[in-house]
């Protein structure tokens, strides 16, 4: 039996339960699988449904708030640290020790994502009480790198000190290290000492039809005109440097549409950001250019009518470190991509081939003029982009890729 770990609720719409969906799929063809994660807010079914059959699920509760929800004085105090480690203990470790006790004398192996890294460590403990085997850690996110950007932690903090020492721990205790990006593996290799050839890199990928929904259908149910350009965003509002790239980026817009008269930018997604976005607009006075529809049920039907997708991120320590889901699906959907200039956007996306790469936020308005004002430009680089989805992101190769090094 695999016994798959995560600390977020499933299934629901998010990237990450994307991921989850497709390590699933995997994972239910080696061996049956039961799932343990974080109980959601709405009642859930207990069984989800794989091409390889069932899986059951078992949900732990926890009480305190979500990281992002706290203020951020409290994230520098050793005190909520503690409090959401036995938060954890309380809900996560005693329902993991009642499934691995449940089978015990059977082959259990334990499939564990990291977020936070006292989930494996509490796996790492219990299952040198109940033999279940410490199979493969997967590192979504890398908590250091969280640690510093959401907690605003700095070199000498005791708690990124203690981060540090975790993920050095933990990576030499289970068999197989799993990440989402090269650069993740390549600084996991260097903190650790474990070889970067013994972590497997398995991007996050998309399942989009293809062909795509009537590209004419989907803009005359959305109303864009025939000669506009659509630069589209969709994905998660939540995250603070997604929040100020795209405010930085709506504060000039009004410019450029003035001298630009059918560009026209959609913004997709929900999130606690989704308010201050429609705000920035409004002030702005960007109404007229940029369009904000919140959560959408058919992400495909929009990218069949855009033009171009951009990723205004801004850059720091963690955001460097994230091959975003929405980037794929811009490559997928074979749209020519505008991102920025640092990280894994850089091996991604190659200048003139498959997209554009900008380093500040006039440079981001310039290619959007760019790209506004040539067709032919558009098709080359959209047809690359797809090429390069096709090359690098295809869902079934990185899926047997996946169930090839975890076979036993």
């Amino acid at each position: 039996m695999i016994l798959a770990i995560w600390n977020a609720p499933f299934p629901d719409h998010s990237g990450f339960a994307n991921r989850c969906r497709n390590v699933l799929e995997v994972l239910s063809n080696l061996d049956t699988v039961t799932v343990l994660c974080r109980a959601g807010a709405t009642q859930e079914s207990d069984i989800y449904q794989t091409a390889a059959g069932p899986v059951q699920l078992k949900r732990f509760r926890v009480r305190l708030k979500a990281l992002e929800r706290t203020e951020a004085g409290s994230y520098r105090t050793i005190f909520y640290e503690l409090v959401r480690s036995i938060d954890l203990f309380c809900g996560f470790a005693v329902e993991c020790f009642r499934l691995m006790r449940k089978h015990k004398g059977e082959p259990v192996r334990v499939y564990c994502v990291n977020a936070p890294l006292t989930i494996p460590l509490f796996v790492w403990l219990l299952t040198l009480v109940t033999g279940a085997r410490r199979w493969v850690l997967e590192f979504h996110d890398l908590e250091p790198e969280m640690a510093m950007h959401m907690k605003r932690l700095t070199a000498g903090s005791l708690v990124l000190r203690v981060e540090y020492f975790l993920e050095r721990f933990l990576v030499r205790r289970f068999e197989k290290i799993v990440v989402s990006a090269p650069i993740q593996a390549e600084r996991i290799a260097a903190r650790s000492g474990k070889k970067r050839t013994e972590i497997l890199v398995f991007p996050n990928t998309v399942f989009l039809p293809h062909p795509l929904p009537s590209r004419a259908a989907a803009r005359r149910t959305l109303g864009i005109g025939k000669d506009e350009v659509v630069f589209v965003y969709a994905g998660n509002l939540t995250i603070d440097y997604t929040i100020t790239g795209l405010i930085d980026m709506i504060q000039q817009l009004p410019p450029l549409g003035a001298t630009n008269k059918d560009i026209r930018v959609i913004l997709a997604g929900d999130g606690d950001g989704l308010p201050i976005i429609r705000k920035a607009i409004t002030e702005a006075r960007a109404g007229g250019i940029v369009r904000c529809l919140g959560r959408i049920p058919d992400v495909p039907r929009l990218l069949a009518a855009a033009d171009v997708g951009i990723i205004p991120w801004d850059r720091n320590v963690l955001s460097e470190t994230i091959l975003p889901t929405k980037l794929l699906e811009y490559l997928a959907a074979g749209l020519p991509v505008i991102v920025p200039d640092f990280g894994e956007f850089r091996a991604v996306v190659q200048q003139g081939q498959n997209g554009m790469r900008y380093t500040a936020a006039n440079g981001l308005l310039a290619a959007m003029a760019t790209l506004a004002g040539d067709r032919a430009l558009r098709h080359r680089l959209g047809t690359g982009a797809r090429q390069t989805f096709e090359a690098q992101f295809d869902p079934a190769g990185h899926a047997r890729a996946l169930a090839q090094a975890l076979a036993f």
